[in-house]
């Protein structure tokens, strides 16, 4: 996927389903004018969830490309499906660079991630190489010394500027799952594209 002379940000995750939320955030992203496009990048083996259940990548490709649909901003890329071992979010972005390089490329993470991004893989070149994009989620914002513990005061710095000032989103793709299970009504929570889709597949109950 090249995207020519644009700023790109890397939106990794199950996406297990999508939800209402995702789209929320990614749509703030681009007013904001953090990005001119944001690319969905579902995650094959995330590495975060080695022995968690994950709905067969298909079937997450197929319901984003759903939710998505409406918004030429948006992409969806299944670069992971392509490549063997855990889902590495390093591995991704460095993909990325070579696919795309006259864009700028940015990663898109909540600050739940944030918090815990000194203990991803290779995350002192992630923060060194590429800027982020970190859409707040309430009650899981790191604070400036719980950083500075992590990263040092100026990087520290570095990453509290990346914080995109706007409102929570506090949907959860666990929580519409147990709804589903459950025989709850999801439809105010996702597309509702989406939602004939799990239907239609019976994904998340037997």
């Amino acid at each position: 996927m090249k995207i020519k002379n644009e700023k790109i940000a890397v939106f990794g995750g199950t996406f297990d389903p999508p939800h209402n939320g995702h789209i929320g955030i990614a749509l703030e992203v681009l007013n904001s004018n953090s990005a001119g496009k944001v690319v969905f990048v579902p995650a094959f083996h995330p590495p975060h969830k080695p022995d968690f259940p994950v709905t067969d990548f298909k079937r997450r490709l197929e319901m984003l490309e759903i939710a998505t649909s409406a918004d030429s901003r948006f992409e969806i890329s299944d670069m992971e499906a392509r490549r063997s071992g855990p889902s590495f979010t390093y591995d991704t972005l460095v993909e990325f660079e070579k696919i795309n390089p006259d864009s700028e490329i940015k990663l898109l993470i909540g600050s739940d991630s944030l918090a815990f991004l000194h203990t991803w893989y290779m995350a002192a070149e992630i923060v060194g190489r590429w800027p982020l994009i970190v859409y707040p989620r309430r009650g899981c914002m790191p604070s400036m010394d719980e950083l500075s513990a992590n990263w040092g005061t100026e990087v520290a710095e570095k990453l509290c500027g990346y914080i995109l000032r706007m409102r929570c989103f506090e949907l959860s793709s666990t929580e519409i799952r147990k709804k589903l299970a459950e025989g709850g009504d999801v439809s105010a929570l996702i597309d509702r594209g989406v939602c004939r889709y799990i239907m239609n597949n019976r994904i998340y109950w037997k």
